[in-house]
């Protein structure tokens, strides 16, 4: 059986092996237009976002496959359900058919570990495979970190195949390094630093190291703790992070899908620093707004008037266009580079933070530091 499911919807009835039978956003959107209705007309009205409504003949093998505008026109449902799909938002399952590495992005290896293997290459890609990884390790949990067999990658039947068992997980504290970095964020999220500090120590290994990471004295002077580039992410992840606590005033700001790393910040020469942001100033950013204002799904997000400016080149009022990495050090002017982010608050709290690690920087110097990078195109929440 195909079938289309929200993000929320599918963490809270998934079992863990269903996870192998996601299909990528690309295979997910070309069985849609056989099982769900994509037609704009064939709908009076429709909140965007929503599941479209499934064909009562929906047949890959012999049903109408529903054929999207040419490209030049917007087709709403089409075009929402693909963003969606790449986004993350909504997953496509696929049980019909055996998993095949072309369509499945998602398998378990011999530990029962799960594996992702990227298949689009993009701004797009890290958003889908957060959104599913977290739903996993939600169902992980519900299922009492009882990990699920091995993907079976050999047909069942074929020579060479082998019904897998499930195994557990034997029970063990969690320490390493995630989960220090977490302590490190909780420590300056409650003004509770000291206490915080003493669950690190009391852990040891990895969680001290992973607490020490963040909170060193290097950042605490170039004001790293007072600024909160700290970090929310799921200790039974990876290394990487998808979180930034940031602060305005005296507000704190959370902001989600953001990458943060760590980073040799070098602050470049002025004339090079110069040079580039004429650039900038001059073409780049009027070129990313004009790219933008065609992106599929744009209309949900700013009114005609305002894409109309960007078509021309301009920036809708409170809206700012953000270098991920500062052109200051070792950034371009490449779309790829580029955001377009709401001002108040999170540039503000982005571009406080940042400041309050590099202000004290001369052109040559550098410092280690970790730095926040919202991913995609445009941010707005």
């Amino acid at each position: 059986m195909f079938r289309l499911c929200e993000i929320y919807d599918f963490e809270r009835d998934a079992t863990l092996l269903d996870f192998e039978n996601i299909v990528s956003p690309k295979r997910g959107l070309e069985l849609a237009c056989y099982y769900y209705v994509l037609d704009y007309s064939a709908y009076k009205s429709r909140l965007f976002f929503d599941i479209p409504n499934r064909k009562w003949n929906g047949d890959r093998h012999f049903g109408e496959k529903f054929k999207r505008q040419p490209l030049t026109y917007y087709d709403p449902i089409y075009d929402d359900l693909e963003r969606e799909l790449l986004l993350g938002r909504i997953v496509a399952v696929d049980t019909d058919k055996h998993w095949t590495w072309y369509n499945n992005p998602f398998s378990f290896d011999d530990n029962g570990e799960i594996v992702y293997e990227p298949f689009m290459p993009g701004s797009w890609e890290c958003s889908f495979r957060d959104s599913v990884l977290s739903a996993y390790h939600i169902v992980l949990e519900r299922n009492q970190r009882i990990k699920p067999r091995p993907t079976q990658k050999i047909q069942y039947g074929a020579p060479g195949y082998v019904e897998p068992e499930q195994h557990a997980q034997s029970a063990k504290t969690i320490n390493n390094k995630n989960v220090g970095r977490l302590l490190a964020a909780g420590g300056v999220y409650n003004g509770n630093v000291e206490g915080f500090r003493k669950t690190a120590e009391q852990l040891g290994g990895e969680a001290l190291e992973g607490y020490k990471g963040v909170m060193t004295d290097t950042n605490i002077g170039m004001g790293i703790a007072a600024a909160s580039i700290l970090l929310v992410k799921n200790p039974a992840m990876a290394e990487e992070l998808t979180g930034f606590l940031g602060k305005t005033k005296n507000t704190k700001v959370f902001l989600q899908n953001v990458k943060v790393e760590q980073i040799n910040y070098l602050r470049r020469p002025r004339d090079e620093y110069l040079s580039l942001r004429k650039e900038f100033d001059n073409a780049a950013r009027k070129n990313f707004m004009k790219s933008l204002s065609v992106e599929p799904g744009i209309d949900h997000y700013f009114n005609t008037s305002q894409i109309e400016l960007m078509a021309h080149g301009g920036v809708p009022d409170s809206w700012q266009v953000h270098h991920k990495l500062p052109l200051d050090d070792g950034g371009d002017n490449s779309f790829g580079n580029l955001i377009l982010i709401q001002t108040k608050p999170y540039h503000n709290a982005l571009t406080g933070a940042q400041k309050s690690v590099t202000k004290d920087l001369m052109p040559g110097q550098s410092i280690d530091t970790l730095w926040p990078m919202p991913n995609g195109t445009f941010f707005s929440k």
